[in-house]
């Protein structure tokens, strides 16, 4: 359970504490009961406590959420997205319902359906680290420049400011609006934060490659893809960067042939695209790069 999810929680509690001294003492009671069982991680016992509470109150927007998170916790997601859904209707300007709407709609796939209650909730809350962090997976999902000041506003927090995750994300929305330079730049702001990252270069070798096409400069990335990802063991990875390096140094014009000192030059042929051929294979052996999706870190 996130930290976001225990303070809602703990919030939740401290609204049924606050109102024992109302009409519905028993309702609130059992749901501060409800709050402890799911803050020990006992959603089953949260879930049956909730439900009860909702019985007696059925617009009871806290027990509406706690009862939603207990049901995504307990992998009841179609569940729990319905009494969300109720909670996010009945509440519009309560964060908690649109966050935890928009947040089993996400953890369930459906990013698009997402969108909506997570706009209203970054309406109510626009520096919510959590949300924005959730606003961007859904356009990153959906390749939506509207991910964009989602991610720019996180890095106004230090922990991302720092993450390799957030550039190379960045670098892949402006890469799938066609911002192919501003794209790199990114993604070289993330192998800056993390040059240990191998998914990083091999999104410049792929960028390069197949958007850019800039075989000299994909073939220098897919070269330190090659080795580092020998180095690391990963064979299966390393044939594929190989692959893609000798397809990419076969498309590559080959330089006329050098006469030697004292003899016509050669007409052409055989041997200098032999030699060139093996020369190629070498370089290969040592470095090389595979014909890849650019890939993201999540």
């Amino acid at each position: 359970m996130n930290k976001y999810v225990v303070s809602v929680i703990a919030g939740i509690g401290m609204s049924a504490s606050l109102l024992l001294t109302g009409g519905c003492y028993n309702v609130q009671a059992k749901l501060q009961e409800a709050v402890v069982a799911a803050s020990t991680g006992n959603y089953q016992l949260g879930y049956e406590i909730t439900e009860k509470c909702l019985k007696k109150e059925r617009a009871n927007v806290s027990a509406m959420v706690l009862n939603g998170i207990c049901l995504h916790y307990l992998q009841r997601d179609a569940d729990a997205a319905v009494i969300l859904d109720q909670a996010a209707t009945a509440a519009p300007d309560n964060f908690a319902a649109q966050y935890f709407y928009g947040w089993v709609l996400a953890d369930s796939g459906r990013y698009a359906d997402a969108l909506a209650p997570l706009r209203r909730a970054h309406q109510l809350r626009p520096d919510h680290e959590q949300l924005l962090v959730l606003l961007s997976r859904c356009c990153l999902e959906q390749n939506l420049a509207e991910g964009v000041q989602y991610l720019k506003a996180l890095r106004r927090f230090p922990q991302w400011e720092k993450s390799p995750e957030l550039y190379n994300a960045l670098g892949m929305l402006w890469l799938n609006q066609g911002q192919y330079n501003v794209a790199k730049n990114y993604f070289l702001l993330a192998w800056q934060r993390d040059n240990a990252n191998l998914t990083v270069p091999q999104n410049l070798a792929v960028l390069h490659d197949h958007f850019m096409k800039n075989p000299v400069e994909a073939l220098r990335y897919y070269r330190y893809c090659l080795d580092a990802n020998q180095k690391a063991g990963s064979q299966l990875r390393a044939a594929q960067i190989h692959d893609r390096i000798l397809e990419l140094a076969k498309s590559m014009p080959k330089p006329p042939p050098t006469a030697k000192k004292g003899t016509p030059a050669p007409a052409g042929k055989k041997g200098a695209a032999a030699g060139a051929k093996k020369s190629a294979s070498t370089t290969a052996k040592k470095s090389g790069a595979a014909k890849t999706a650019v890939g993201s870190n999540r």
